[in-house]
């Protein structure tokens, strides 16, 4: 990053600067030596990366010093998108003369890169996506020795899209400088909703929206207001913590669920539904239509084991289309439930916790979309925080084939026809999308069959504020606005 006025001649002495992937946020404009009138002359605050970098004429120099130390660029937040699109991003790149290391490009936060062109020609996608950062990789002798013009197109990118460039290795024993130039970003397509269509938002949104609910939940309401879902379901939807505190606020003073079609009402939903509560996180669905409670889950056929935080089939009609869905979220630790804190730890070790996932999701399944009452039913949403990972995501975990971990899931992949909306679009590992604040999925929606022939789009959805991951300033257990992402589907009718 910048450490004086003297831009050009620091490079050399570099200011440590962490990403955003770390648990403070920070931009050059929070972390420099140099004045604040030099750097907001140069526009350089926004930034979150200028890392042994310096000015040349009309270009960039990056790691260019007697050692070639690394150094890293990336962007702001590229604010002028407007929801989300497609946009093709294009730079001219020139090696330093004494590089040895490959060059490295990211999408950063959102978006995922599905074509590339170097000098003008096809370039093959290389790196992986690791649920934050889509990576694509430059071998040095893939690039020619004067100015090289690099194209990639990126899908699905928002306002919280950021763009990076640094050397592929962090080698020591390697020069990683370059020059880098003309950097220009167009959106090439907006992501289209179907006219006679349904949007749904799926989001656990951690302790009731707990890091709004001191402004009125109006950050909150507008981004909701943004992308304009027809039905919301929300995870841990009950405000069970006083303002800015981790403190248990009464029942009597828990502004939500009992609040929620207040709530709702303001963000344009004028009906809400609260699913199967037996604990503090019930999940709420809200929605442009009416809405019809089906059944609501808490306990189980089992003495002592209930559905941990319950689950419910709720029922919509829209374009004359019922459709049921199914909202759940699951068990969340490593043990048991009900386990006594002297046993936790022969209980993790005992992968008890993941047993309990796949006991509570057998039951959930077995009275809703394999009950044979609702044989008839052929409009079905499975969503919600599911704490389990999925062996279809197995190329970026790499567990064993017979982990505990896919339990869960499994139960839903070999003995229902649901199709998960994520991976059926993106999948993993080069796709692949974190729907925490980490690098796992674990939140999903799943659909029957004539469901996903109806999908248009579906996404984990990461914006400027719904998604930094920025630790509370209050509790630095809880993140901000959540630590979760949202998913979005659009479904044609």
């Amino acid at each position: 990053a910048i450490q004086s006025d003297n831009f050009k001649d620091d490079c050399e002495n570099p200011l440590s600067h962490i990403s955003f992937k770390s648990t403070v946020w920070k931009t050059v404009g929070t972390s420099h030596v140099c004045s604040n009138e030099y750097l907001n002359s140069r526009g350089f605050a926004p930034w979150v990366y200028l890392f042994r970098v310096s000015e040349r004429p009309g270009h960039l120099a990056c790691g260019v010093n007697g050692d070639g130390k690394r150094g890293i660029i990336q962007t702001p937040m590229l604010s002028a998108i407007r929801e989300v699109s497609d946009i093709r991003v294009s730079f001219d790149v020139m090696p330093d003369p004494a590089m040895t290391d490959g060059f490295c490009f990211k999408a950063c936060l959102a978006g995922v890169i599905t074509a590339a062109t170097l000098n003008g020609a096809s370039y093959a996608l290389t790196g992986a996506h690791d649920g934050i950062e889509h990576s694509l990789l430059f071998p040095r002798k893939q690039l020619k020795s004067g100015w090289n013009t690099i194209t990639v197109e990126i899908s699905k990118a928002t306002n919280g899209t950021m763009l990076y460039f640094a050397g592929e290795s962090s080698a020591k024993t390697l020069h990683h400088g370059f020059y880098l130039d003309n950097i220009k970003v167009v959106e090439t397509a907006q992501m289209s909703r179907p006219e006679k269509g349904l949007r749904v938002l799926y989001w656990n949104i951690q302790n009731g929206m707990w890091s709004d609910q001191q402004d009125g939940f109006i950050h909150f309401r507008e981004f909701i207001r943004k992308y304009d879902p027809d039905v919301c379901v929300w995870c841990e939807a009950s405000s069970i913590y006083k303002n800015n505190t981790s403190t248990s606020a009464s029942s009597s003073s828990r502004y939500l669920p009992s609040n929620w079609l207040t709530l709702s009402k303001r963000y344009g939903h004028n009906y809400a539904a609260t699913g199967g509560w037996r604990d503090n996180y019930p999940q709420e669905i809200t929605a442009k239509y009416p809405i019809s409670t089906v059944l609501k889950i808490t306990d189980t056929d089992t003495s002592g084991k209930p559905v941990a935080h319950g689950a419910a089939i709720q029922k919509i009609t829209v374009q004359g289309q019922d459709i049921y869905f199914v909202t759940c979220h699951m068990w969340p630790q490593a043990y048991g439930f009900g386990v006594a804190a002297s046993d936790q730890e022969r209980s993790k070790a005992a992968y008890e916790g993941d047993y309990y996932r796949q006991f509570e999701m057998q039951y959930i399944l077995a009275h809703t979309i394999n009950d044979p009452q609702y044989a008839g039913v052929e409009n079905w949403v499975l969503l919600g925080d599911m704490n389990s990972r999925s062996r279809v995501d197995n190329g970026t975990y790499n567990y064993t084939a017979t982990s505990t971990a896919f339990l869960t899931q499994d139960e839903i992949l070999n003995n229902t026809d649901m199709i998960d909306v994520i991976n059926a679009r993106y999948p993993a590992p080069d796709n692949f999308v974190s729907s925490t604040f980490g690098t796992s999925r674990i939140d999903y929606v799943y659909v029957s069959p004539s469901m996903m022939g109806k999908v248009v789009n579906g996404l984990i959805l990461n914006d400027q504020w719904n998604y930094k991951g920025e630790p509370s300033p209050y509790v630095d257990t809880f993140r901000m606005p959540s630590d979760h992402r949202p998913i979005l589907v659009d479904f044609e009718l």
